[in-house]
């Protein structure tokens, strides 16, 4: 399961080109440009886990593209956690900060925007799959926050099988 959800995030999410180095400089906010500054110039499957768990934060700057385009790191590097250790041990922090934005209702839309339905579907597997790798006592919960997200964002995605 996780190697075929890493293929797909690889189809699905590409790793070029990367977003101008640019827009993440925030001249005016000290706390989001020391946040964000890992994130530079580097494609999304070049992060590395020990970057996410000290700037577990980096994602609530971004704006819609470049969360659009870091957003697949979160997914492939807690793949890989779970893959190497069966659970997931440095990002904890970076996935519930992705989870908050699935949660606050029509908060954080604008995060979501530019997202395919395809790749909403493959966030969604990822989200659920988590969830129950942690054996999350609030699983309906936070998958019902997905399918709102989802029906928000792309109506027709939910009548699609999965």
């Amino acid at each position: 399961m996780i190697n075929m959800l890493i293929n797909i995030l690889y189809k699905l999410f590409p790793t070029h080109p990367i977003p101008d180095p640019e827009g993440l400089r925030f001249p005016n906010d000290w706390e989001a440009r020391e946040s964000c500054m890992f994130l530079r110039g580097k494609s999304w499957d070049n992060i590395q886990s020990e970057e996410l768990r000290l700037h577990w934060d980096a994602f609530s700057w971004l704006n819609a593209t470049y969360f659009h385009y870091y957003l697949p790191s979160v997914i492939f590097l807690s793949l890989q956690e779970i893959k190497k250790y069966k659970q997931i041990c440095n990002i904890e922090l970076s996935i519930d900060s992705v989870f908050y934005f699935i949660a606050m209702e029509d908060v954080f839309d604008e995060k979501w925007k530019l997202f395919s339905l395809q790749q909403m579907k493959l966030v969604r597997i990822w989200h659920t799959f988590i969830l129950k790798q942690e054996h999350n006592p609030e699983l309906n919960w936070h998958m019902q926050n997905m399918n709102n997200l989802i029906d928000r964002l792309h109506p027709k995605m939910n009548k699609i099988s999965d």
